[in-house]
């Protein structure tokens, strides 16, 4: 079994709308701050994600976090501060934003999942291989 729980868990992470918090801080609250919190909670969630041999919500994880940024956002836009949102990320549009920093976020996290195989695979012991040593051949002594 794979951990059902661990796995729903995870999934409802990848909820939380890391783009539009982003630049609800950039635009709202005047910090890029934010920015380093969506790439350091992403990098957990991957960890997360492979630490468990889950890789797959990773991909599933990304999807969720770009439909709910794109529904906050959608939210935002609709008010009366939508006008300066738009005016703020010139020239990229506010969707245009989450979906490149989605895009730059599923890149990282695809670098993250390499450099945690390769880490993973030198740790683990080659298949085929023993832990004892290599038996040496010997001569007799000829009389």
């Amino acid at each position: 079994m794979k951990r059902p729980v661990l796995r729903t868990l995870l999934l409802i992470a990848y909820w939380v709308p890391f783009a539009f918090l982003a630049m609800y801080g950039d635009r709202e609250l005047n910090t890029l701050w934010l920015y380093g919190f969506m790439v350091v909670d992403m990098a957990i969630l991957c960890w997360a994600c492979m630490k468990n041999h889950c890789p797959e919500i990773i991909i599933g994880g990304n999807l969720i976090t770009v439909v709910s940024s794109y529904l906050c956002l959608q939210q935002m836009l609709a008010t009366e501060q939508g006008e300066y949102w738009v005016a703020y990320f010139k020239p990229l549009t506010p969707i245009q934003l989450v979906l490149l920093l989605t895009g730059v976020m599923v890149v990282l996290q695809l670098l993250w999942m390499h450099i945690f195989k390769i880490r993973h695979q030198k740790t683990q012991p080659k298949q085929g291989t023993h832990a004892t040593k290599p038996v040496r051949k010997t001569h007799k002594k000829r009389k």
